[in-house]
């Protein structure tokens, strides 16, 4: 499984779909957004399916996760 995840995280492509939306449970993260966003290969391929809160884009990450980048 592990090298199937390697794989995918690395892969780009030219057009992606992305739904934004809140989910039903839960709560989108920066890490997400940057997740789905990042598998694009250029902004001009990106579409979003619904709106979003731009409140969003400006919180912060998780302290854990930039612990993680740091090192």
């Amino acid at each position: 499984m592990r090298a199937i995840h390697s794989s995918l995280a690395i892969m780009t492509l030219p057009y992606v779909i992305i739904d934004i939306a809140s989910p039903p449970t839960g709560t989108l993260s920066p890490f997400n957004l940057y997740v789905a966003l990042s598998r694009s290969s250029g902004r001009a391929g990106i579409r979003l399916l619904h709106d979003f809160d731009n409140k969003l884009f400006m919180a912060s990450h998780d302290p854990a996760l930039v612990d993680v980048d740091e090192n």
